[in-house]
């Protein structure tokens, strides 16, 4: 069972608007924006409910989401009123101009993960050997390579994005500084990629990253760090660390910390 709450306007979050749980057919939930959501069912199909970036419309339940190019559909991202995109399990991606239900354009292939700077219109794909590349959400130019070591897999927000390596290990990141929600005082050049001084020589055995709109958290072996906007209003404070990631601290001390997750 999958339960679900929140805003539910367009039936985005229940679409029968029943009880607090989705339909018993859909298993797994992949993507949540905030007009619409992304799953898939009991056979497998991609479907939507709430807005239906195809159709423009509202849906009456769960739908089926056309012309997807397979049925093991990995991750889901993107911005429903302009440019959708979808990851496949044989690492293809495509990309669908919405409103409209027509043809995907095909993006990369060889894809292990992709992260989406929505608000940017950015998305970085990662290679299976970890080589990345930076494309256009809604453009057709061919993807333009990022060169920084072999990348193991990435976070991101709506402008910004980390990325991390494990062979050594290190932490970049790419996209908006402007709260220093990249953990680093530098301003990077657009899809310049800026290595965080911050994880140099260290060898973390747990290590995840959440990107919010204007701050990141990363649990480093169970300590939360934070860098951002400034901690009076919410995590992080760029002003008084000089932009760097700041351990969080928690009433008890006695915590160990295994996950984090950022809103908008």
């Amino acid at each position: 069972m999958i339960r679900a709450f929140g805003l539910n306007s367009f039936g985005q979050t229940m679409p029968s608007g029943g009880n607090g749980e989705l339909p018993a057919d859909i298993t797994r939930v992949l993507y949540c924006t905030w007009e619409c959501s992304f799953g898939i069912n009991d056979k497998g199909v991609l479907v939507v409910w709430g807005y239906n970036p195809q159709t423009g419309s509202l849906t009456s339940g769960a739908v089926p989401f056309h012309n997807v190019r397979g049925t093991d559909v990995v991750k889901v991202y993107g911005d429903p009123n302009s440019t959708l995109g979808i990851l496949l399990s044989d690492g293809s991606v495509y990309h669908y101009s919405v409103p409209g239900s027509g043809e995907p354009m095909f993006v990369a292939s060889h894809c292990k993960d992709v992260a989406c700077m929505a608000g940017s219109q950015i998305v970085i794909l990662i290679k299976n050997d970890g080589e990345v590349y930076h494309a256009a959400l809604n453009g057709r130019e061919s993807p333009t390579k990022i060169d920084i070591p072999a990348v193991q897999g990435a976070e991101a927000s709506l402008y910004h994005a980390i990325l991390y390596c494990s062979s050594p290990f290190a932490v970049y990141g790419i996209g908006s500084n402007r709260f220093g929600q990249l953990g680093s005082p530098e301003s990077p050049e657009a899809l310049q990629a800026i290595p965080i001084a911050f994880f140099d020589g260290l060898t973390p055995t747990q290590f995840q990253i959440s990107c919010g709109t204007f701050h990141t958290a990363f649990v480093l072996d169970g300590d939360v760090y934070i860098c951002g906007l400034g901690t009076h209003r919410s995590a992080g404070n760029q002003d008084d660390n000089q932009g760097y990631p700041v351990l969080a601290e928690f009433q008890d001390g006695k915590e160990c910390d295994i996950k984090v997750e950022l809103g908008v």
